[in-house]
């Protein structure tokens, strides 16, 4: 299985040069502000206390979903702000066709192999691929036939709102609580 954070920093690396300049402005204009420290004391955060946010696929697949639609998709979250969500999905069957009315999604697939609707082209992803899906496109995840299971890497900018979903197909049905 790759590296989980090798996909990661390959999907960062695939956005969209427009989205890199923001980050730089973005950037140049946190350099010239100094961040609070974590204590609250007013002191600028050294570049030392910055941490990196790390994920492993095999612990990350072993703990609790954030979301879980069986017979369809597992997500993990493993990165969220208001600026851009960032998921581990374990896909497990077909996941129907929705529009993200507030977010473009990117998906970087790891591991098996799928097939993506996305408005009316179909295609099939195996390990290696990505697709970059507009804000407002419809889209369908399909487990190619044969396949149990597929691992993607997730990215939605901004950070989606499930009420923003508008659900094509009818929406798969979360896993019963226990």
């Amino acid at each position: 299985m790759k590296n989980l954070l090798s996909v990661l920093a390959t999907g960062v690396i695939l956005a969209s040069t427009a989205q890199a300049e923001e980050a730089k402005t973005a950037a140049k204009a946190a350099e010239a502000k100094p961040v609070a420290a974590a204590s609250g004391e007013g002191k600028p955060a050294a570049p030392s206390e910055a941490k990196p946010i790390t994920a492993h696929a095999k612990e990350t697949l072993a703990s609790k979903p954030t979301r879980d639609f069986p017979n369809a998709i597992r997500s993990w979250d493993l990165e969220s702000s208001p600026d851009i969500n960032v998921r581990l999905h374990e896909i497990t069957g077909t996941v129907p066709m929705h529009i993200h009315n507030d977010a473009q999604e990117r998906v970087f697939l790891v591991e098996g192999e799928v097939v993506m609707t996305v408005g009316d082209q179909k295609f099939t992803m195996k390990p290696g691929d990505y697709v970059s899906i507009p804000k407002g496109v419809q889209h369908k995840v399909e487990l190619a036939k044969g396949k149990k299971r597929a691992l993607a890497a997730g990215f939605t900018i901004p950070s989606p709102d499930p009420k923003q979903t508008t659900w094509v197909e009818p929406a798969p049905q979360p896993a019963a609580s226990k």
